[in-house]
């Protein structure tokens, strides 16, 4: 299949589709999820399946970065990007985890108990992480200064550790 517009060489247009993998396997692991069952270990296995899917997603993402790019940028000078727009805030308002009935146990995620509805979350925190890669390939891939960069990037272990230090203190002083 072709989409008007595009040329076909090396194949980077289908690249997009590798998008799909994560979605399309975490709405399969939602028809083998119990979403109103609490139990601890059940929980914590299942979270760490969705977790490793978006993790081998990341990963594939990753290798097939420079395809995916190209053909983003092929795409964004066609008639599809608007329609892509349109369906994307149509797919956000549906996938939008709203109400209280039918929900699940309230730690485990997807947080509802029936597999539609879970699929329905599934997709709608996909639809979240494309937004926010999206936004951070536009304007967080360059090296906009030397010093900030350093100090930003490069220092923020020390800030985590001194963070992490200044906290423990804090509740020893204010626990005894």
């Amino acid at each position: 299949m072709t989409v008007p517009g595009w040329v076909i060489s090396k194949g980077h247009q289908y690249s997009l589709l590798i998008r799909l993998i994560g979605p399309v396997m975490h709405i399969a692991l939602n028809f083998f999820k119990d979403g109103n069952e609490y139990y601890p270990m059940y929980g914590f296995l299942t979270i760490i399946n969705y977790d490793l899917i978006f993790m081998a997603q990341g990963i594939v993402d990753q290798v097939y970065a420079e395809e995916q790019k190209q053909a983003k940028e092929e795409l964004s000078k066609t008639a599809w990007m608007p329609l892509g727009f349109f369906l994307f805030f149509l797919g956000y308002a549906i996938t939008c985890p709203v109400g209280f009935s039918n929900s699940g146990y309230d730690f485990y995620y997807p947080l509802y108990d029936h597999t539609y509805l879970q699929s329905f979350h599934t997709t709608g925190s996909w639809l979240w992480i494309i937004v926010v890669l999206t936004i951070a390939e536009v304007y967080l891939n360059d090296k906009f200064d030397s010093g900030w960069f350093s100090l930003i990037v490069e220092q923020s272990l020390f800030v985590y550790l001194y963070h992490y230090l200044g906290i423990a203190v804090l509740a020893r002083l204010v626990i005894e």
